[in-house]
């Protein structure tokens, strides 16, 4: 009998181990999923819908993008991404409420320097900090 084991972030096929290398992925970005010709990120955001779709023209870099109710497609160049978000239920510590989405980035490229900059844009424009 072979031993079944949970599938994580080391086991994907080569071009996402690349991926992963070249972008240098936080902890937060553990949640991976492959497919052939296919890369899917998962997070979680601290922001509402309507923050997050403020954000997007910015975070994208254009204007020019297809939007449905919990979805934000993007299509340029070589670089295909389906952006998928759903609100969940707010982090509660003590009194302070913070608001959740989950966001699912799909990309459909092999190329690992386009993924990589396209994230850095979007991190760059979406990330908050405090002090």
């Amino acid at each position: 009998m072979v031993a079944q084991t949970r599938r994580c972030a080391g086991h994907l096929a080569s071009h996402c181990w690349r991926l992963s290398n070249l972008l240098k992925l936080d902890p937060q970005i553990r949640q991976v999923a492959d497919l052939p010709g296919h890369f899917t990120l998962i997070r979680e955001m601290g922001c509402t819908e309507k923050e997050f779709l403020y954000w997007m023209p910015g975070a994208l870099g254009t204007e020019t993008y297809v939007k449905s109710d919990s979805e934000i497609s993007l299509k340029q160049g070589e670089l295909f991404v389906r952006i998928c978000f759903k609100t969940m239920e707010p982090r509660r510590i003590a009194l302070i409420s913070i608001p959740r989405l989950l966001i699912s980035f799909h990309f459909e490229t092999l190329e690992p320097q386009t993924i990589a900059v396209f994230l850095k844009r979007f991190d760059s424009y979406t990330r908050r900090g405090g002090g």
